[in-house]
């Protein structure tokens, strides 16, 4: 990978346009639509998703998440290679340092996400989120908060009740026959999953966010919404 942005930046370099079908062109990169797997990683962030800063696009709090006053800006090239640097006397410092101490520097005291150096260099500024996932993501966080609150509303109803199927009214049941009339099937068959293993005794804060969203459901319940 470092050879080909190596080569693009080569390419960047040239005075003399390129000729593509009797067209001169001059190369300059953008931009680079990417998921969230694929910034961090190239980024050399932390993978974790859970972090103080979760997200490897902006520079955000993970409290902050649902504020619409929330500071948000991007992470910066020279900021990250600054970061890298702290990182790497923190561990000579301290070579015995178990991993959750690194990562609580990372965060706490760097207010960062950035472990290793870029491994693109300075194109990471112009790695975005593809919008295929912020949609993902978006109602991802939607359904997360929807479903919190009518389990929270009906938590009594759901501990009594060991069969989905003899579900009673009750606010948990209608979201799911919203689910089945919009044919959310994959997202109501995680959920029918989720309500007939043990760990439905959880709070539900700590399921709610465990169930992934792709292009087919985030569409599904988008039309939901558009009706």
């Amino acid at each position: 990978m470092k050879e080909t942005f190596d080569m693009i930046h080569y390419m960047e370099t040239q005075t003399e346009p390129y000729m593509v079908k009797n067209q001169k062109l001059f190369v300059k990169l953008e931009l680079i639509p990417s998921d969230m797997k694929f910034i961090s990683i190239v980024s050399g962030e932390l993978h974790s998703q859970t972090s103080r800063y979760p997200l490897p696009y902006c520079n955000v709090l993970l409290e902050d998440l649902s504020s619409i006053d929330a500071n948000v800006s991007q992470w910066n090239y020279h900021k990250r290679l600054s970061d890298v640097r702290k990182v790497d006397d923190f561990k000579k410092k301290k070579p015995n340092a178990k991993r959750n101490d690194i990562t609580e520097f990372i965060g706490n005291k760097l207010h960062s996400r950035q472990e290793k150096e870029p491994f693109i260099g300075k194109y990471v500024d112009v790695v975005k989120p593809e919008p295929l996932h912020l949609k993902n993501n978006g109602f991802q966080f939607l359904n997360s908060k929807l479903l919190h609150r009518v389990i929270e509303k009906s938590e009594d109803v759901i501990a009594a009740t060991t069969d989905f199927s003899e579900l009673p009214d009750c606010s948990f049941k209608r979201y799911c026959d919203v689910l089945e009339e919009v044919h959310a099937n994959k997202l109501l068959s995680a959920i029918k999953s989720w309500f007939e293993s043990e760990i439905k005794y959880k709070k539900s804060s700590e399921i709610c966010s465990s169930f992934r969203f792709n292009g087919e459901t985030s569409g599904k319940i988008s039309r939901c919404f558009a009706r």
